[in-house]
């Protein structure tokens, strides 16, 4: 039976794993987005819906990622 001292763990730091979950995160921001945007486009049948809801969607979305990314970078 080897020792445990032989096994070595390798510990990434909270704040690599917290950029990487945040670029993650944004990834599938911009994926969904992009098919929201695309299907609310696509499928939509009164123009003025679709606009309220593309505008309502994206000025409540893209401030929270702006304090998630400020919060991020300078905390």
């Amino acid at each position: 039976m080897e020792p445990f001292e032989q096994f070595t763990t390798s510990a990434i730091p909270l704040d690599t794993i917290l950029l990487l979950s945040f670029y993650v995160l944004v990834g599938v921001y911009v994926i969904f987005s992009v098919i929201f945007h695309y299907h609310w486009r696509e499928y939509s049948i009164d123009v003025k819906v679709t606009n309220y809801t593309l505008t309502a969607y994206y000025f409540i979305t893209i401030p929270m990622l702006l304090i998630m990314a400020i919060l991020q970078f300078i905390l």
